[in-house]
């Protein structure tokens, strides 16, 4: 056994995925990385834009979890 442990705030890119296939359009995986997912969500509710912000995320999401997990050592 090693004394690795996993820290409950490191963030799981596949957390992150699979909110963002399930629930991408309402920011459910901005919400769990804790990236300003409100911003998406009203422009997705007045703009309707909401495709943008799926495709631009598919791309995005390895650079924030990467970013969260150092941010926290």
């Amino acid at each position: 056994m090693t004394d690795e442990t996993v820290s409950p705030k490191r963030k799981s890119m596949v957390i992150a995925y699979l909110l963002w296939v399930f629930l991408g359009v309402l920011a459910a995986h901005r919400f769990y990385l804790r990236e300003k997912g409100w911003i998406q969500l009203v422009t997705v509710i007045l703009f309707g834009v909401g495709i943008f912000w799926v495709v631009a995320d598919l791309f995005l999401i390895p650079g924030i979890v990467k970013k969260k997990n150092e941010g926290e050592l």
